[in-house]
């Protein structure tokens, strides 16, 4: 059996390329750099399977993904108005389905009430 060594440069590269066709190949490899040592390799795998999350429509993964980044890099800006995209995807999600219950049950029109 021979042993090939890869780059974590090449293993992003592989997750990105295979983002295009085979989202759970993407997936897993984002999962292998997040077992890396180095904390950076796997900051930036976290940041990078938390778009994948959310293209794919999982925001709360993506959430979990990006409060897990901040937990390490708090200053990181770009990070925290991703995290507020994403958790106003999932507040977005949540009223869809609980407008959809209320339809189901009611029968009816969803009506706002204003004060």
């Amino acid at each position: 059996m021979t042993t090939v060594e890869v780059s974590t440069e090449h293993l992003f590269r592989l997750a990105e390329l295979a983002g295009c066709l085979d989202n759970s190949a993407a997936s897993a490899t984002y999962e292998i750099l997040i077992s890396n040592p180095s904390q950076e390799v796997r900051l930036k795998a976290r940041i990078e399977l938390a778009k994948l999350e959310t293209k794919q429509g999982h925001f709360e993964q993506a959430a979990a993904l990006l409060q897990r980044v901040l937990e390490f890099r708090p200053e990181a800006t770009s990070i925290r108005h991703e995290l507020a995209d994403v958790l106003n995807k999932v507040a977005m999600k949540k009223r869809a389905r609980w407008d959809r219950e209320v339809k189901i049950k009611g029968g009816g029109e969803t009506k706002l009430m204003t004060a």
